[in-house]
């Protein structure tokens, strides 16, 4: 119940930083305590007025950016932005073993001795 309270209370102060679904739940939701109950109906007036403001916002923003001037990259940046266009074809893969820890004791215990004998020691 704790993290829906804490999660409501970040929905309150801003509507935003919460997913879309989670929005969709509080649009409607009567909290339990007392304390957001009243946070609620003060921020309830607060998020409608921010909502508008970051609409107003956004649409400024969008008729003020050239949607015609694109310009490509140059110099270190088009660099890094051409390795990780090649990154997205090497093939990745994850393995992962469930060992003992005991085994993994006994082993290095093995290698180490191996070291001290044959070489000038050196440890794993």
């Amino acid at each position: 119940m704790w993290l829906v309270d804490e999660m409501f209370r970040q929905f309150v102060d801003d509507p935003e930083s919460v997913s879309e679904a989670w929005q969709e739940f509080f649009e409607d939701y009567q909290p339990h305590s007392q304390e957001l109950k009243v946070k609620t109906e003060d921020g309830s007036r607060k998020a409608d007025e921010g909502k508008r403001a970051s609409e107003e916002e956004s649409r400024k923003a969008e008729d003020e950016s050239p949607a015609g001037d694109v310009v490509p990259l140059r110099g270190a940046a088009a660099v890094v932005a051409e390795r990780m266009e090649e990154s997205r074809e090497t093939p990745t893969a994850t393995s992962v073993r469930t060992m003992p820890a005991k085994l993994l004791e006994v082993n290095r215990l093995i290698i180490n001795n191996q070291l001290k004998r044959l070489t000038q020691g050196g440890k794993v």
